[in-house]
């Protein structure tokens, strides 16, 4: 019988010959189990030590982990709220010797306003908007070379005494999906009645994050037809309703933080998506492969921020590419979002005009723009740059006619920014730059000026008393 523990050699058959030498394997597999004996104090004493160095950081509170919580309702939702406000300063190249514009100041909520939420909600100086939207509201530079900025001075300045004192917020949160906007507006803005709610809906990408299932409230189809809200999928943050033991854990925090570092946990989100992407609209794993192949090519070093072509328009348009049916789907959802939510707001009572701003992409904004860097990406792609704009601009049309069916007041945008030959989009990030910002918010302020009048047309004037006779 062989002794599966044993290093001594086998007892000689006969005659005093020695054994043959034990098979190669199993020489390979005696030498794992005598270093593993070796390695075991060793071992032993690293968990110990581990243990021990995790239970007293745990029990005097030192060095808390931080992982990413979440928000019950909102899913991934940064505060960043501190008391009295913060300042910051951006980061694009272009603005680096801006020092006027390049300084920016969020309140103590954290949005974009030149007062606190307190004086926000409880003494307007005027009518109040309140602007939700993705990274192209929540903005890092001066409020008053934003649009939200140029949309509240446009508003004071224009004689009119029905906006005089009136106060623009915004709301804006990067990554964020017009479902979430919204239901950040009903969770936080609602109850406080203000008189415009405006969304600026950026075409590219905000069509392919209300089809996209993550750390964010998200619409699922039902079977009848039309949509449920679902509940956050928790992936890069955590559920906040519920606290395990093991997140107290600083030693399973370090781990965490080696895979964000290395870029590991992100690598796995990413396949784990496309692959449920794959299943979701009937493509096989090779599709779904090519789809994160291509996403990859899309990155380009030349760029201050290196995937800033593939975050501001190229995954959305890649993901249509690569999964049939996805495009169609999300322009279905973008309606339902603007039509529905409209329709439970008013049937709450809200008394708010809401308006509709499509914020275009810098490709469909200026698609003749010459541009090497998003040429040299292209050519790395199964995409064309007519085929890029063509699907953007559809969203962009259906937004239009959205609006006109469901009572949104359309602000058209899209003609003034193509005839602007300024610094309309940062170059470095391709964010809408103040120039641009310019733009839209003057537009914004006079599409708002005019729907409001034609709502709330001014009383017609007494007549004069007759002379007495």
């Amino acid at each position: 019988m062989e002794d599966a523990d044993d290093d001594s050699p086998e007892a000689p058959k006969k005659d005093g010959e020695p054994a043959p030498a034990p098979p190669a394997s199993k020489k390979a597999k005696r030498g794992f189990r005598r270093r593993l004996r070796d390695a075991a104090p060793t071992l032993l004493t690293i968990l110990v030590t581990l243990v021990f160095v995790d239970v007293v950081c745990w029990a005097t509170d030192l060095f808390p982990p931080r992982y990413r919580r979440g928000h019950p309702v909102l899913g991934f939702f940064e505060t960043r709220g501190v008391p009295g406000g913060f300042d910051g300063h951006a980061q694009v190249p272009e603005l680096a010797n801006d020092e006027a514009r390049k300084k920016y100041h969020r309140n103590e909520e954290g949005f974009s306003t030149k007062r606190s939420m307190d004086d926000f909600s409880n003494h307007p100086t005027g009518k109040r908007i309140v602007v939700i939207g993705d990274s192209h509201t929540d903005l890092p530079y001066d409020f008053d070379s934003t649009h939200m900025g140029a949309l509240e001075s446009t508003l004071r300045s224009s004689g009119d005494p029905a906006w005089r004192g009136a106060e623009v917020l915004g709301a804006g949160h990067g990554k964020w999906s017009p479902l979430q906007e919204m239901m950040l507006y009903d969770f936080r803005f609602r109850s406080m009645g203000v008189e415009v709610v405006l969304m600026n809906f950026y075409t590219g990408n905000d069509f392919y994050d209300l089809i996209r299932t993550d750390d964010r409230p998200h619409l699922v189809a039902k079977p009848g037809g039309g949509y449920d809200v679902a509940k956050p999928v928790w992936v890069a943050h955590y559920d906040p309703e519920t606290d395990p033991l093991w997140r107290k854990s600083r030693v399973l925090y370090l781990g965490f933080l080696g895979l964000q570092k290395t870029g590991i946990d992100n690598m796995l989100e990413k396949i784990s998506y496309a692959r449920e992407a794959a299943d979701a609209f009937g493509v096989g794993s090779w599709e779904s492969g090519s789809y994160l192949n291509d996403l990859r090519l899309s990155r380009d070093d030349a760029v201050w921020y290196d995937a800033a072509y593939a975050a501001q328009c190229l995954n959305q348009a890649l993901f249509f590419k690569h999964f049939p049916g996805s495009h169609p789907e999300a322009l279905r959802r973008a309606r339902h979002v603007l039509e529905s939510t409209k329709r439970e707001m008013e049937a709450q009572g809200d008394q708010a005009m809401f308006v509709l701003s499509p914020i275009p992409s810098r490709l469909l904004a200026h698609p003749d723009l010459p541009d090497p860097i998003y040429d040299r990406i292209l050519g790395r792609l199964p995409l064309g740059k007519d085929e890029v704009v063509a699907m953007e601009s559809e969203g962009y049309e259906l937004l239009r006619k959205t609006a006109e069916e469901t009572g949104w007041v359309f602000v058209d945008t899209l003609p003034l920014l193509r005839a602007d030959k300024g610094l309309t989009y940062f170059a470095s990030d391709l964010h809408i730059a103040p120039d641009g910002s310019a733009i839209v918010g003057k537009e914004q302020a006079r599409r708002v000026m005019e729907a409001w009048a034609a709502r709330h047309p001014a009383p017609a004037p007494a007549p004069e008393p007759l002379p007495a006779p």
